[in-house]
C-alpha cells in the first residue's frame, strides 16, 4: 500500500461521516501496516533532503486526542538530523485575534 495523493477539499467534506467503524486490524496487521507506512516516510524525507524541499505535517485536535503518540509513531523511524517537531499550546488572548495558523508562521520566523 502506498501514501496516496492528497484528497481534494470537496471529497474530504464529510470524510468522517463516511467512515465505516466497524473496520479494524488485528494487532499484528497494525503492526505490518504501521512499519511499511514508516518506511514509505523514511523513504520520503531522504527524497525531500535530497532535493532540498521542505515538508511541514499538522496535527489538530483536542487534548487527549492521541496525537502524541501518533507523532511519536511517525517520526521514530525518521533521520532525527532533518525533523523538529513542535508543540503549540493554547493561544493567549493576543493569538486569538489573529488565524490560527499564526502560531505556525511564527515557528517559520514569519509575521502575521
Amino acid at each position: 500500500m502506498k501514501i496516496s495523493e492528497p484528497m481534494p477539499i470537496q471529497d474530504a467534506r464529510g470524510l468522517l461521516d463516511r467512515l465505516d467503524q466497524t473496520q479494524c486490524l488485528t494487532e499484528k496487521e497494525y503492526k505490518e501496516q504501521l512499519r511499511e507506512y514508516q518506511l514509505q516516510f523514511l523513504a520520503f524525507q531522504r527524497k525531500l533532503a535530497g532535493g532540498r524541499r521542505t515538508l511541514m505535517v499538522v496535527f489538530e485536535g483536542p487534548d487527549a486526542a492521541g496525537k502524541g503518540g501518533a507523532i511519536k509513531r511517525v517520526v521514530e523511524k525518521l533521520d532525527p538530523r532533518t525533523i523538529r517537531v513542535y508543540s503549540i499550546v493554547k493561544p493567549t488572548a493576543e493569538e486569538y485575534r489573529h488565524h490560527y495558523m499564526c502560531c505556525l508562521l511564527s515557528i517559520l520566523g514569519k509575521d502575521c
